[in-house]
């Protein structure tokens, strides 16, 4: 994002780490990302391509982490904050 729009990559390092931080879980700011990148695309004037593009990007995103949304649900995923306190 950085290389197209230096505010694109602030948002969306924003979008990583909020939702990082709020949840606790590093992967619902990456599903956040992706769910924004379509949006983002769209509202920027970008080529329709890109639009078309981020969405199947995002919906290929959260088909490969359905193992990690099911472990989410089952309360068994690994918290940011267990990785990063680690004694």
């Amino acid at each position: 994002m950085f290389g197209l729009n230096w505010k694109l990559g602030v948002l969306f390092v924003l979008l990583v780490a909020i939702p990082a931080l709020l949840t606790d879980y590093i992967v619902m700011g990456s599903f956040a990302t992706f769910l924004a990148l379509p949006v983002v695309a769209y509202l920027s004037g970008y080529p329709l391509g890109f639009t078309i593009a981020g969405t199947a990007m995002a919906a290929l995103i959260f088909y490969l982490h359905r193992h990690n949304i099911r472990r989410i649900i089952e309360k068994e995923e690994v918290k940011v904050s267990e990785v990063l306190f680690k004694k």
